[in-house]
């Protein structure tokens, strides 16, 4: 169950995601996650939910080649599938 607190901080987190993050949809991606590492997130989200965690929150690392994880300091590095005139027949 949610305390009071946390579902206006979560509904206030979701305003900000519509506002802002959708706007930048149509751009290109700077990278992919693996799907090991988007489970290792969903495992992360689901903690919160069932209150082992407070938060989860992240950013992009020093060389802007991965997500960082605030608390834990983990980092999960950013796929890149670019496309160069060598791989195109």
């Amino acid at each position: 169950r949610m305390s009071d607190e946390r579902y206006h901080n979560s509904k206030d987190y979701l305003n900000a995601f519509e506002k802002t993050m959708l706007a930048y949809r149509d751009q290109e991606p700077i990278g992919r996650l693996t799907p090991d590492q988007q489970r290792q997130i969903l495992v992360m989200v689901d903690d919160i939910l069932k209150g082992k965690r407070e938060c989860v929150q992240f950013q992009l690392n020093r060389g802007c080649n991965g997500l960082k994880e605030v608390f834990s300091s983990k980092v999960f590095p950013l796929e890149f599938n670019y496309k160069t005139n060598e791989q195109e027949p």
